[in-house]
Parts: C-alpha cells; structure tokens; sequence
C-alpha cells in the first residue's frame, strides 16, 4: 500500500507540473497502456493532482476509450494513413 501510495503522489506530481511549469494546460489527461486496467487510479489519482495545484484547479482523468490497446490501434491508423500518402 505504501508503494501505491508513494506512486499517487510522485505521478499527481508530474501531472501537475505538466500544467503549472510547462503552461500545457490540458483539460484532461488520459491514462492508456496498462495503466488503464487500474480502477483504483481514477478513484484517488485526481485527489493526489489537485493536492499540487492552485485551490479550485481541477483536472479530468479518463480511461481510453479502447482500454490498453487503444495506443496499437492509433498506431496502425497513423500506419494505414502514413502508407496512403
């Protein structure tokens, strides 16, 4: 549990850096790849990502819409689109 716990708060970190260092400001974030699979992520990883930023700052997290493979499928569509060209 600690290591989960030591996990939520290193990524809400990074997450929260991507918004308030590098001024990327995205509305949502997507987890994909395995990751995905972990139910408990979306539960408490946007807690751990407000906690490092402004009051009031909140960011969505989602789940990809085609679960862990959704990165290959993107890959063999830009393939497919790259090969026509």
């Amino acid at each position: 549990m600690l290591t989960f716990a030591s996990f939520l708060h290193v990524t809400g970190a990074a997450l929260a850096n991507l918004v308030l260092v590098l001024v990327l400001d995205p509305d949502a974030f997507v987890l994909g790849g395995g990751l995905s699979d972990i139910a408990k992520l979306y539960l408490e990883l946007p807690q751990a990502v407000a906690c490092h930023l402004f009051a009031g700052a909140q960011r969505l997290l989602f789940s990809p819409a085609f679960g862990d493979v959704a990165g290959i499928r993107g890959g063999a569509i830009l393939g497919s689109l790259l090969k026509s060209a």
